[in-house]
């Protein structure tokens, strides 16, 4: 009667085979065509019944049925030891498994990858606008990270475009996306993701560059009824550090979740602008100042239009770059290292510098604290 030489794949001139060996000792064989031992583990099967079904025609007998390769096989794999033997050896469940049945690693879990190997780096968290650019990045993301091919990633462009996006919002988005892929490979934590973003181009052909208020402009954003609009003219500060601000300090706001480390920082304010207990959103200030200085002003055009006030104020390029939040590592290096910043009296000082050339008032200056 026939019956399996082994219950499990043998390894023939530079493949697979199942076998079987006959009453009279009769060997047969079957090819399962491959020289990958999980693959052969999943053709056992099939390839045994092909074996019997050649013996059943060629020699008209009905040999017994052999044994199924064990059902937990899959989970096991083969080698031969350096004495001739088989010896069996654990693998994952990823090798053997379908690929629906495989969990994959979503964009939260690479997100949170991310942040683990940023806190071990740097000691510190992504800062909120960081979390808030992955939030709206990843709600209109069709594709989870193994799925990130250059096909996909150019439809998903196309699908941006076609919702209003601009390529600059696209290909900031795209580097984010990029940049979790190469931390979870680089960090060892998915090494099997392929980093399809690095073969698609998504920069902008055309940059449309941030208008810089003028100096009537600023004059009058500096006296506009809207606090938030007050303040972005007379510091400088982004709107998200306007919003998120510390302001129990009267005359100054502290910024501790900033864009960059550099953007953490404590800067005077005037106090005759009222601080609201609820600001409005960000729309609704950049619909106020386009009204109030042209529909081609943004928020962060008053930004722009403080530092070059503050050239025409002559305050020092060091103390302007400081209070906007910027690095002093090229440009000071020596504040960048030692001393934290300036004294509160020098940020007054060059602070109110600005203020006058603005035409503000003295008496608005932040108190020493």
């Amino acid at each position: 009667m026939a019956r399996p030489r082994k219950n499990q794949p043998v390894w023939i001139s530079n493949s697979y085979y199942v076998q079987l060996r006959d009453a009279a000792g009769k060997r047969h064989s079957y090819s399962l065509r491959t020289d990958d031992l999980v693959t052969a583990c999943k053709r056992y099967d099939q390839g045994m019944k092909n074996l019997l079904q050649r013996i059943r025609v060629t020699s008209g007998k009905q040999p017994r049925e052999p044994e199924r390769l064990p059902a937990d096989a899959i989970g096991r794999s083969w080698e031969l030891n350096s004495n001739g033997e088989w010896v069996e050896k654990a693998i994952t469940w990823a090798e053997v498994a379908e690929p629906e049945e495989i969990k994959r690693t979503t964009w939260d879990d690479l997100k949170a990858n991310a942040e683990v190997v940023r806190r071990r780096k740097t000691g510190s968290d992504y800062a909120p606008t960081w979390q808030r650019s992955y939030n709206a990045c990843i709600k209109h993301v069709p594709f989870q990270p193994h799925e990130a091919t250059p096909e996909a990633i150019r439809r998903w462009i196309d699908s941006e475009i076609e919702r209003g996006c601009g390529m600059t919002t696209i290909a900031n988005r795209a580097a984010l996306l990029s940049g979790l892929i190469k931390t979870a490979i680089t960090s060892g934590y998915d090494t099997k993701l392929n980093n399809g973003f690095t073969l698609v181009d998504t920069s902008a052909q055309t940059t449309n560059h941030i208008a810089t208020a003028s100096l009537e402009g600023m004059r009058v954003a500096l006296n506009h009824p809207n606090p938030a609009i007050q303040l972005a003219a007379a510091t400088g500060m982004r709107r998200s550090e306007i919003v998120e601000g510390d302001y129990s300090e009267e005359g100054w706001v502290t910024i501790s979740d900033a864009k960059t480390k550099a953007g953490n920082r404590r800067i005077p304010i005037p106090t005759s602008i009222s601080i609201p207990t609820k600001w409005g959103t960000f729309k609704e200030m950049n619909l106020q100042l386009k009204q109030a200085i042209g529909e081609e002003y943004t928020m962060h055009s008053l930004r722009h239009g403080w530092r070059r006030a503050c050239r025409g104020a002559q305050v020092s390029d060091a103390a302007a770059e400081f209070m906007m939040g910027h690095s002093l590592g090229k440009l000071a290096p020596e504040l960048a290292t030692y001393g934290n910043g300036y004294p509160d009296e020098t940020l007054i000082r060059e602070m109110s510098k600005v203020w006058t050339y603005l035409g503000g008032k003295q008496e608005t200056q932040g108190t020493v604290g």
